[in-house]
């Protein structure tokens, strides 16, 4: 008696909480280049930076970029004045 195929159960996928520069160009609708060059200008938020020496990682807040945009993309010193002063 044979029982068939097994039926897999599919992962939930699970929405990323951060992403690095690609999944921040790609969410921003920018080419990565671009992306990098905002960076380094100051006009995207700033970056969390996990791990050490060459584990290091620059990651963005996907809610924070959210919000970002939503806010009207001001320059990165605006956007942290900004959270500032709505804690």
């Amino acid at each position: 008696m044979s029982a068939g195929p097994k039926r897999r159960r599919r992962r939930r996928a699970v929405p990323a909480l951060l992403v690095d520069a690609t999944g921040a160009a790609k969410m921003l609708d920018l080419c990565t280049t671009v992306f990098y060059r905002l960076d380094a200008q100051g006009m995207v938020p700033a970056p969390v930076t996990l791990g050490l020496g060459n584990l290091r990682r620059r990651l963005w807040s996907v809610p924070e970029l959210e919000q970002w945009v939503r806010a009207g993309t001001p320059p990165r010193h605006e956007w942290a004045a900004l959270k500032e002063r709505s804690k």
